[in-house]
């Protein structure tokens, strides 16, 4: 853990992005706040996820802006399916992250080297699409 922690920092400057329990946000399900994602016990885990690696939309921009700095991701399609990434039209791919109720949408068009980033803390079933939404209008403007 403390090396990856290490490794955000030094190597990629990504300051707000670690293991840990510290500042967690609160998530909603059904009007009911299930407090914070708990990594160590994983007691509110239902699904028993694995990992526990958390980062605020500032350093999600900063990491989808190092990917759009690599020719290799530009070139090839490969390394975003390896990311987990998965593509929605033309030059934009998708990344959907979800811990308990915390959710993510990450978007990266390769044809305006541009990308956006969407974080929800109230999961239902209108979350994603309406994220994809708010994303897909920010790539039209």
């Amino acid at each position: 853990m403390k090396s990856v922690n290490a490794f955000s920092k030094k190597k990629l400057g990504l300051n707000h992005t670690n293991f840990g329990n510290t500042d967690l946000l609160p998530g909603y399900f059904r009007n009911k706040n299930y407090g914070n994602w708990q990594w160590l016990d994983c007691g509110n885990n239902l699904g028993k996820a694995t990992g526990g690696l958390r980062s605020n939309v500032v350093d999600m921009l900063k990491f989808s802006s190092k990917i759009l700095a690599e020719s290799t991701f530009l070139k090839r399609a490969e390394p975003f399916s390896l990311m987990g990434m998965f593509k929605r039209q033309d030059g934009i791919w998708m990344k959907i992250g979800q811990t308990g109720t915390q959710l993510s949408v990450m978007m990266i068009d390769t044809e305006s080297s541009s990308s956006a980033v969407v974080l929800v803390n109230c999961l239902n079933k209108y979350s994603v699409s309406l994220a994809r939404e708010l994303l897909l209008r920010v790539f039209e403007e």
